[in-house]
């Protein structure tokens, strides 16, 4: 099994140039498959695009939608909450995420098979795992404390700066799943694709409490996370560059 979002970038540069375009801004790839541009730790299939509205508003992106994105670039459109979900029969998914940056970090410009993409940078993807998802003990994914271990353990965030922007409970969430629902998450780790870690649950609870006891950071420390895609271009045969036009990735 390989990933399946190269497959929807013909679609997706329809969907940026729409934005840029109509709506003089620019989409941000993020989540995982924006992780998978850092670190070799798993495989991704979807693309998760970042509108950066200073509040999550769902209207705002069916406007977006309403506004002459051509509906006929996917079968299924839905609209489960502050996003638009694009579905692509046997292809994958791109949803269309409003949610407000949580750091400084600029956007990391690549191009992949000549489609310009503005990437999020890991701590802004770790940053948003926590605030956005780890609302209670139930909503915490294996799949997200094993990125966020991955992205530690490669140096791509600092303890120090996430102090400073996710609150305590979002870190109590966390250690309380994988101390009383650690089946549930071990599982979901275990599921992901050609993962390139085995981590135990000590493996992720020290990891979460390397975070979680943090000093915050008396100024954020932006930093630049070095790009490491060979594995992509040798696993699906990407060509990608690097270091592409910045005007194009605030």
């Amino acid at each position: 099994m390989s990933e399946r979002w190269p497959a929807l970038l013909p679609d997706a540069e329809a969907i940026l140039d729409h934005y840029r375009v109509k709506e003089n801004a620019t989409l941000r790839v993020g989540g995982g498959t924006s992780l998978t541009f850092f670190v070799d730790h798993r495989l991704s299939f979807d693309l998760d695009l970042f509108v950066g509205d200073p509040a999550p508003r769902a209207g705002h992106l069916h406007r977006l939608m309403a506004s002459g994105l051509p509906r006929s670039l996917t079968s299924d459109v839905q609209y489960p909450g502050n996003f638009v979900k694009l579905v692509w029969d046997d292809i994958g998914e791109i949803d269309l995420l409003a949610a407000a940056p949580l750091t400084p970090h600029p956007g990391i410009p690549v191009r992949v098979q000549g489609v310009d993409l503005c990437l999020e940078h890991p701590e802004e993807v770790v940053t948003k795992k926590l605030v956005y998802r780890a609302t209670s003990p139930a909503a915490v994914k294996g799949r997200d404390i094993y990125d966020i271990h991955a992205c530690l353990g490669a140096g791509l965030v600092r303890p120090s700066n996430l102090a400073g922007v996710v609150g305590a409970e979002r870190f109590d969430a966390v250690l309380e799943a994988l101390e009383y629902d650690t089946d549930r998450i071990m599982e979901e780790v275990r599921e992901l694709s050609q993962r390139r870690f085995a981590p135990s649950p000590d493996d992720l609870r020290r990891s979460m409490l390397e975070l979680a006891s943090a000093s915050p950071a008396m100024d954020f420390v932006e930093y630049g996370a070095p790009l490491n895609f060979e594995h992509l271009e040798a696993r699906i045969g990407l060509r990608i560059e690097a270091g592409t036009d910045a005007r194009r990735c605030p």
